[in-house]
């Protein structure tokens, strides 16, 4: 994406947040099929679409745990 914008989403359980850059329908349907790596919550509905970022410039912003 444009200006290193990424897409956020966010795990409903821990808070973890996961940056996607080019993202399509297939990466967004592999974000909500995986398991958080971060405290290993279910995949099922887990996923929350927080919005643009970036993981570079922001990083102190957004929970890397």
């Amino acid at each position: 994406m444009d200006n290193k914008n990424e897409v956020i989403f966010e795990c409903r359980k821990c808070e973890h947040n996961l940056f996607a850059e080019s993202i399509d329908l297939k990466l967004i349907d592999r974000i909500s099929k995986m398991n958080c790596p971060n405290c290993g919550e279910d995949a099922e509905r887990n996923w929350i679409l927080v919005g643009l970022g970036d993981s570079e410039t922001q990083e102190n912003e957004y929970n890397w745990r």
